[in-house]
C-alpha cells in the first residue's frame, strides 16, 4: 500500500465510525456510498474492504423500508464475487433470496453460511427447517 493511501485510510476509519453511529437505515446508506465511493476512487474494487461494504450496504438495504431488494442482491453477489468465503454475504444472500420467494436458492445460501461459520451450524440447521416448512407450506 502506497503513501497515498493513508488518507483513504483515514476516510474509511472515519465513515464507518459515524456509519456505526447512526440512527437510521438513510444515515447508513449515505455514510457506506462514501466508503464505496472512496475504494473506487482509490482503485480497491476487488479488495476485502469493498466486499466487506458491499455487504454492510446491502444488509443496509434490507433494513430499510422499503426494502432496496434489487441494489441488496447486486451488492451482495458483488461482495460474493470479491471474497466467496465471507460468510455474511451468504448469510445476506439467504435474506435476499427468501424475501423475493426464492426458497431453494434461499437455503443453498444458508447452507454455504454455515459451512463458511462452523460456530452457526445450530443456527443454520433451524433456519434450514424453518425454510423447509416454508417451502412446503407454500407448494
Amino acid at each position: 500500500m502506497d503513501s497515498n493511501s493513508f488518507p483513504l485510510l483515514s476516510i474509511m476509519r472515519s465513515s464507518a465510525i459515524f456509519m456505526f453511529a447512526a440512527t437510521n437505515e438513510k444515515t447508513k446508506l449515505k455514510y457506506l456510498n462514501s466508503a464505496i465511493q472512496s475504494l473506487t476512487k482509490a482503485e480497491l474494487t476487488a479488495t476485502t474492504a469493498m466486499a466487506h461494504a458491499l455487504i454492510l450496504r446491502a444488509g443496509a438495504h434490507l433494513d430499510s423500508y422499503p426494502q432496496n431488494m434489487e441494489q441488496a442482491l447486486e451488492d451482495t453477489m458483488k461482495a460474493i464475487d470479491i471474497d466467496s468465503l465471507h460468510g455474511r454475504a451468504w448469510r445476506i444472500l439467504a435474506d435476499v433470496k427468501e424475501a423475493k420467494g426464492d426458497i431453494v436458492e434461499a437455503m443453498d445460501a444458508v447452507s454455504k453460511w454455515a459451512d463458511l461459520n462452523p460456530e452457526f451450524h445450530v443456527k443454520a440447521t433451524k433456519e434450514l427447517e424453518r425454510l423447509r416448512l416454508t417451502a412446503g407450506s407454500s407448494s
